[in-house]
């Protein structure tokens, strides 16, 4: 009990302390650090952004950052480490839209994800389970890295395992609707309603991050969040052939090919009209505004850099 106590007692002070340096910054005319959120998606350089950031912000033992574990995806926080992350300044992890509420300070928590083409992020997350040694599949209870291993593309997009289709079926859009992420909608109506309010929630984000445009993006957002700018962007998870998560590539047979793509057109379709939401010149600061104010949020977004395709690298 008196540990129990002890934590929560620090997280007070840690918070505390947090708003006490805002104050003192607007004091002396300075801009304050808001809280940065990173809800992460897997394989669309999340880990070489958090990376930039975790360089200008304190370490995991002073409080000023915290990870929320992987398993936590689909479950709610407790309340002590729901506080521990409203604390934080930098909190980061692969987590579902009702986590991200939880762990928003205020209205503004700087909150941001990163997508990525839909057909280059899938490839890449099979090359990730795919590739990975024994050692480091290890630290993992999942049995995806051995089936990844054992499988071609073409085997592996066409096996309707339940731990696939968790990680390859339409996640983006599962993890963004406010849905649990382990809910799939099975008629076309509830995808929809699940792709509306995706487009809904993404739109109340402070900011929305590409692959496709990382150094421009993270540059961006350390300006927006009052950090240094870093020379560097960091090249974490990175593929060392840049064309790896090409199907062109992986599948050089044409007529394998465009069987991989019609195994895939299911996993992504709504993922996809996701992305062309979020990269589309009509999802701009004015429309991402108004989806908000719909939904009673406020948005900080500035406008969303365009695209510019420098290859599909995992980051």
């Amino acid at each position: 009990m008196l540990v129990k106590w002890s934590n929560y007692a620090w997280n007070v002070v840690r918070l505390m302390e947090t708003r006490r340096r805002n104050t003192l910054a607007r004091l002396r005319g300075g801009s304050p650090r808001p809280q940065i959120v990173l809800l992460h998606v897997p394989k669309c350089g999340g880990t070489s952004v958090k990376a930039g950031i975790k360089s200008c912000v304190g370490s995991k033992r002073s409080g000023l950052r915290v990870k929320i574990s992987y398993k936590n995806v689909d479950t709610l926080l407790g309340e002590r480490e729901a506080m521990r992350a409203r604390a934080a300044q930098f909190v980061y992890g692969r987590f579902s839209w009702d986590t991200l509420q939880q762990v928003r300070r205020n209205e503004e928590t700087f909150a941001f994800t990163m997508l990525r083409n839909p057909e280059s992020r899938l490839m890449s997350l099979y090359n990730f389970f795919k590739r990975h040694p024994a050692n480091y599949r290890a630290n993992f209870d999942n049995p995806i890295f051995d089936m990844a291993s054992a499988m071609t593309p073409t085997e592996f997009f066409g096996c309707a395992d339940p731990t696939i289709l968790f990680h390859f079926h339409n996640a983006v859009v599962r993890q963004f609707s406010g849905n649990p992420i382990s809910k799939f909608p099975s008629a076309e109506t509830e995808w929809q309603a699940a792709l509306d309010s995706a487009k809904a929630n993404l739109a109340s984000l402070s900011y929305i991050a590409f692959t496709e445009t990382i150094d421009q993006d993270l540059e961006e957002i350390l300006r927006q969040v009052n950090l240094p700018k870093i020379a560097v962007t960091p090249r974490l998870n990175a593929a060392a052939d840049p064309n790896a998560a090409s199907i062109d590539t992986v599948e050089s047979d044409t007529q394998q090919a465009c069987q991989l793509r019609a195994l895939l057109e299911p996993l992504l379709r709504w993922d996809r009209e996701l992305y062309e939401f979020a990269s589309s010149d009509a999802c701009n600061a004015r429309t991402l505004a108004n989806l908000s104010q719909s939904i009673g949020s406020k948005v900080q977004m500035a406008k969303i850099l365009p695209l510019q395709h420098h290859g599909a690298g995992a980051f």
